[in-house]
């Protein structure tokens, strides 16, 4: 959600993007299983969609090598989403998906905006969608051909709101967004936070493509909070160094952190308490890197798991059509690259959140939410 990225991170995107422009470009052939991947690989939530692009290319590079399904290859072709903070590009890239090729099994999108953009039309349609990144409930459970590999971020947000309470904060504040994810966050994060028995001081809202937060900040600061929540990951550098160069020296807590984040803020989230998710596990991180030379990306792992779940889904069925598919993934159960993927009545996977604190460029368990 960076709006500045590194030179490195755009390097590994046009390389990325370079290497699929011949799968972009044909069509896949009748005797090939076409999967398609409508993720984020520009703007803010870019490195959760090239991440993601990642994990999707592996799993489906093993599987061919394997042999493949039902005796065919696996065709990937790839959309741009441009998703941040408007599903709109994702809702153009879903109807030309549809047009042109009669996509049926989609992996994304990869952000709330498009999710939520996404979940009606998709949801009287004959397709499936699976989302690697996108954690709201209400994505999955608005039709019963919509799946989640990425947990619910409500639970980690209300879990950081309760050990806040029990870490003796009394007193926060929340910045958030007209962004649906970080509006969604910054609820829950009051809500759980007054149950318990502390107070908002200040619940600040910016326009969702706001990159500046300093009338928010200042309002925030006047109220002199224990901790400030920060629920606006696409201003969640420029109010981390804002806080601190206002002389702010208290907790600061976010739903989420990722390396785009942590490079931006330039050391102004050090020290921040944030929540993960089980990380990839050994044997996926040890075949991320022979193939890619780097460690999985933040969406890598439940991308993979989301293209594996097609792939199970359709061996147990012996069809590619999404309304026999849907109904396999009730009964699905694998081990992933995430952990053990299990789908609920609902169509999402969940997991439980680990209390995290940013150190350095790197986040350090702390603890397990129970």
């Amino acid at each position: 959600m960076a709006r500045n990225l590194t030179l490195t991170l755009v390097v590994a995107a046009i390389l990325l993007l370079g290497s699929l422009s011949l799968t972009r470009n044909r069509s896949a052939s009748p005797q090939e299983i076409k999967i398609d991947a409508l993720l984020c690989l520009s703007g803010d939530c870019a490195e959760w969609g090239e991440s993601a692009l990642r994990g999707i290319q592996l799993a489906v590079e093993e599987q061919n090598d394997s042999g493949g399904l039902l005796g065919r290859r696996i065709a990937l072709t790839v959309s741009d989403t441009k998703e941040a903070t408007s599903g709109a590009a994702a809702v153009t890239a879903y109807r030309h998906l549809r047009a042109a090729t009669q996509a049926k099994l989609i992996i994304g999108p990869s952000w709330t905006p498009a999710g939520l953009s996404l979940a009606p039309i998709a949801a009287r349609e004959d397709v499936l969608l699976i989302s690697p990144s996108l954690g709201v409930a209400d994505f999955n459970e608005t039709a019963e051909n919509l799946f989640n590999t990425w947990p619910h971020d409500e639970v980690g947000t209300r879990a950081l709101a309760s050990w806040a309470f029990a870490q003796g904060i009394r007193q926060a504040a929340i910045l958030a967004s007209d962004q649906p994810w970080e509006a969604l966050q910054g609820r829950f994060f009051e809500e759980a936070f007054t149950e318990v028995g502390g107070t908002i001081m200040s619940h600040q809202r910016s326009p969702a493509d706001s990159r500046d937060p300093r009338t928010e900040i200042l309002r925030i600061m006047a109220t002199r909070p224990e901790a400030v929540f920060l629920s606006s990951l696409g201003q969640m550098d420029v109010a981390a160094r804002e806080l601190r160069s206002n002389g702010y020296r208290g907790l600061l807590i976010a739903p989420l952190v990722d390396e785009t984040r942590l490079l931006a803020a330039d050391g102004a989230l050090e020290g921040a308490v944030t929540v993960r998710y089980a990380e990839a596990l050994p044997e996926f991180r040890e075949r991320f890197r022979k193939r890619y030379g780097e460690e999985p990306g933040v969406a890598a792992a439940t991308a993979f798991d989301a293209a594996r779940s097609y792939f199970h889904a359709i061996m147990m069925t012996n069809s590619t059509e999404p309304r026999v598919l849907k109904t396999a993934y009730p009964q699905l159960a694998f081990e992933g690259a995430s952990g053990l993927v299990r789908f609920d009545a609902a169509g999402a996977v969940q997991r439980t959140p680990q209390i995290v604190r940013v150190v350095g460029s790197s986040v350090q368990q702390m603890e397990e939410v129970q």
